[in-house]
């Protein structure tokens, strides 16, 4: 982020949910320009598994996406014990930090946007992925 920051002829590529924060913190003003604004359609951070995970283990991988799904909605509704994990695991991230990252979630409907008003938090829709991305 220090190039940035230093630079005012430069651009940044980053997680909404995290880079803006340094930004703030630097004191420079930024804007937000979302891909998917643009119409790059990919879904974000997915949940992926082997195809042979899937056909040896099939309950188990529903029970996985199931339960993942329920802890995004119920952390999303109240972050307090989801947030003691995050700080054990990354004693560098702040409170201050994570409630950034809460907020633009929540914001920019990342996880509760798009077809997941409609279908439910982790939906993924065919026409979705194959629509091609077309950034300009």
């Amino acid at each position: 982020m220090q190039p940035f920051l230093a630079d005012n002829n430069l651009v940044q590529q980053g997680y909404v949910t995290s880079e803006p924060f340094s930004v703030e913190k630097g004191g420079k003003p930024f804007y937000v320009y979302m891909l998917s604004d643009w119409g790059y359609p990919p879904y974000g951070n997915s949940i992926i598994c082997m195809a042979d995970t899937v056909k040896k283990r099939p309950a188990a991988v529903a029970a996985f996406v199931k339960a993942s799904m329920q802890g995004w909605k119920e952390y999303l509704q109240d972050p307090t014990a989801g947030n003691v994990l995050i700080a054990k695991a990354n004693p560098r991230m702040g409170a201050d930090q994570i409630a950034f990252g809460i907020a633009q979630m929540k914001k920019y409907e990342l996880v509760t946007g798009g077809d997941a008003q409609t279908g439910g938090i982790g939906i993924i829709t065919e026409p979705r992925l194959k629509r091609p991305g077309r950034c300009w």
